[in-house]
């Protein structure tokens, strides 16, 4: 599966994998940690509601 994203987005996702690279993370496993954090913000969110 695909996404488009932002070319500016793109650019911060590659510095990310750049600083990474001690722990071979690649764009997708990078993205994945992000989408992953914010899904598990966002439900302790919920819970104090």
């Amino acid at each position: 599966m695909g996404v488009s994203v932002q070319t500016e987005l793109a650019d911060k996702i590659d510095l990310l994998v750049e600083e990474c690279a001690d722990l071979g993370a690649n764009r997708s496993e990078i993205v994945e940690a992000i989408i992953a954090a914010y899904f598990q913000s966002d439900e302790e969110r919920i819970k104090k509601t």
